[in-house]
């Protein structure tokens, strides 16, 4: 097999993919964001190349392959991960670093995408500050790779027909998976390898026909080529800018992307059209620093967002742009580059460095995620800080009630509800509470909770509820009314909480200590006053529960007159929060329900 052939068109598409990946990272609009897609292809078709030479040379090994891949990740990713630490110590709050300790690792054993699919969801943080978001997709290359050789190695003695069947096979069975993922579980879609493989199987399959000489690919006339190559590179232009669907089903783009990409690699030759318009010096060199520039990116833009109150301006967003190709060059040149070259760095000096340099960085997810984000820092009992106080509702359990005498509340919905039920009990220690608590799997079946459980009716729980709260974080109109009706005529007090945030960003408050952070407070989010608005047209006022009178002037406290955290998470509340939000419920409909009953309890 001959030497692999220098291709800066495929430096200059790295750099189109890390330049749109960061505009998207932004939260800029207008672009996909399918530069991933772009890294993914080309990954394939470099990894398969360079591995068909070395076995056809007779030089292929597992251990060499597996040193190669180690040498050009980790020094670069570690020196990332080195330089994060102390920043997300002094500016992240407990829960978000917490999982940034868990990131730590997951990252380093090439399972970060596997962490953040188990973590989607309702409890999930927000995206926009996680520092090391982007390498799923280092984890989804890596799993690739550690299953790569092993299967050169045992596939080397059968038939080539039958190899490259097996190839064009797994390929379509990934995409398969992609397709009914999309639509099922997009976040497995997205996060995944058996959604994610396809991608990297196109790059390898160019790879394997090149290699092997097929006529569709080594035998097409020069001008055919170029077209061909041409429309690679207008569908990857038209994949930068297709819209997202809103359910996350995003296969139209990423095939879009992909074809793109597969042709231009393809089909694109030395001077022809499409390798002079990616080829030119300025895209070869911000691609040639692609990794680097990559692994920086999504820090920089994290920290400037933790550190600033509100959405941090765009011009910055630019700035840091231009930061990160600056770090990306710098640990290039001085990271990457000797650490990637046996002859500036023998394995003798490498395995040491890099293995005591991964201990350090392991040892300190560990103990952030074992701390539970060092919540000391806040200056509170960690309780106080924790999410896990809002959980705590959970252990009421939904078995019937059996304390004569007592209030018995029966609590419907997700946290939501259960912050709304941990307010009443901070706001009424005097009343006499026995609480139950119900979940649906969903959100309307929460709300409507009568109309999907018809054997809740007929329940011995729901038949001894004196008091039902229902938390209303999205209106559902199609049954509410009926729901409420309909409990109001079986004898139940009932009671629908409102929405509530706590704005965009808390980390800001860790750069305050003492009196300076008391009494702080964010900009009530815009969607929020809207679905107050709408809340409150749907439930009849001597039904709802809001919590708006703390709004003042279009904010929201965010911590009490000793400096208290008031949320933990921007959603839900920790018990200072709950006791703030508790004045609330003095001014609601509610406390006129709570003081009969302590009067009848006195």
């Amino acid at each position: 097999m001959t030497a692999i052939r220098y291709r800066p068109e495929l430096d200059g598409l790295r750099a189109v993919a890390i330049m749109t990946t960061m505009w998207s990272h932004a939260g800029f609009v207008g672009l996909s964001g399918s530069g991933i897609d772009f890294f993914f292809v080309i990954s394939g078709y470099l990894a398969t190349s360079i591995a068909l030479r070395d076995r056809a040379r007779g030089t292929f090994t597992l251990g060499g392959y597996l040193i190669r891949r180690i040498r050009r990740i980790m020094p670069a990713l570690l020196v990332v991960m080195a330089v994060t630490v102390p920043f997300a110590v002094v500016l992240m709050l407990p829960d978000e670093l917490e999982n940034y300790g868990q990131s730590l690792v997951a990252t380093l054993f090439s399972g970060n995408n596997v962490l953040l699919y188990l973590t989607s969801g309702y409890w999930d943080l927000a995206s926009e500050f996680k520092p090391f978001l982007h390498t799923w997709s280092l984890g989804v290359e890596e799993q690739f790779y550690l299953l790569f050789p092993l299967v050169l190695l045992v596939s080397h003695r059968l038939p080539t027909a039958l190899r490259t069947a097996l190839l064009v096979l797994t390929l379509m069975a990934s995409f398969g998976i992609a397709v009914v993922w999309g639509v099922v579980d997009p976040d497995a879609a997205y996060y995944l390898l058996p959604a994610r493989a396809w991608e990297i199987l196109v790059g390898c399959l160019v790879a394997v026909g090149v290699a092997r000489g097929w006529r569709v690919l080594v035998g097409v006339p020069s001008r055919v080529r170029g077209v061909l190559s041409g429309a690679g590179l207008v569908l990857v232009l038209v994949s930068l800018v297709m819209a997202r669907s809103e359910a996350g089903f995003r296969v139209p783009v990423i095939v879009t992307a992909v074809a793109g990409v597969g042709l231009i690699i393809a089909y694109a030759t030395p001077g022809s059209f499409v390798t002079r318009v990616l080829g030119n010096r300025v895209l070869v060199g911000i691609g040639t620093i692609t990794f680097s520039v990559y692994l920086w990116h999504q820090p920089l833009f994290v920290f400037a967002r933790i550190l600033l109150p509100d959405t941090p301006p765009a011009w910055l967003f630019v700035v840091l742009m231009f930061a990160a190709l600056g770090l990306g060059w710098s640990s290039w040149k001085f990271v990457e580059e000797p650490f990637r070259r046996p002859a500036r760095m023998s394995l003798r000096t490498f395995v040491p460095v890099v293995a005591s340099a991964a201990v350090v960085v392991v040892g300190c997810g560990l103990v952030l995620n074992a701390t539970n984000g060092l919540p000391e820092r806040l200056g509170e009992d960690p309780a106080v800080a924790s999410i896990d106080y809002n959980r705590r509702i959970d252990a009421f359990g939904s078995e019937p009630f059996g304390r004569d005498g007592a209030v018995h509340v029966l609590v419907v919905g997700d946290s939501w509800s259960r912050d709304l039920a941990n307010s009443v009990l901070e706001t009424y220690p005097d009343v006499d509470l026995e609480i139950r608590h119900v979940n649906g799997p969903t959100y309307d079946v929460s709300v409507c909770f009568l109309a999907h459980n018809p054997g809740l009716a007929d329940s011995a729980l729901y038949a001894g509820a004196d008091l039902v709260l229902v938390a209303i974080s999205d209106p559902y109109e199609p049954c509410l009314q009926g729901e409420l009706d309909r409990m109001t005529a079986d004898g139940k007090a009932v009671f629908y909480g409102g929405p509530k945030n706590f704005g965009a960003n808390l980390n800001w408050i860790m750069q305050r200590e003492g009196a300076a952070r008391a009494d702080l407070t964010n900009r009530t989010p815009d969607w929020v006053m809207e679905r107050e608005r709408e809340s409150s047209a749907i439930v009849p006022a001597d039904h709802y529960l809001s919590w708006s009178s703390l709004f003042e002037d279009g904010h929201v406290p965010i911590t009490d007159a000793e400096g208290a955290l008031l949320s933990p998470d921007r959603v839900h509340f920790t018990q200072a929060g709950a006791r703030q939000f508790g004045l609330a419920l003095l001014a609601s409909p509610l406390d006129d329900y709570m003081q009969a009953h302590r009067t009848a309890t006195d």
